[in-house]
């Protein structure tokens, strides 16, 4: 999309197309249950040694879930009902 007041104007505003997804948007800013979950893993003595696979594998699960987003346009459904962080 562009906006131009002239049609001619070098400098407009133009729109890129990414529509991030709330689950995006919360990945993004590290706001997001697996964010935090990595967070606390980091943050707990006991975790940081036993939990090495569980970060991974939340961080392969955020990175699923931003794919999904960038082909469907949504979020992918297992996230966005609130049933989709599974504990190893």
């Amino acid at each position: 999309m562009l906006v131009c007041a002239r049609a001619r104007e070098d400098r407009c505003y133009q729109q890129r197309g990414n529509i991030n997804t709330p689950l995006q948007l919360a990945i993004n800013n590290h706001i997001d249950r697996l964010s935090i979950a990595i967070d606390v893993i980091d943050r707990v003595l006991q975790l940081q040694v036993a939990d090495v696979h569980a970060k991974e594998k939340f961080r392969n699960q955020q990175i699923d879930c931003i794919n999904y987003a960038h082909e469907q346009g949504i979020d992918m459904p297992e996230f966005s009902t609130g049933d989709g962080l599974v504990l190893p």
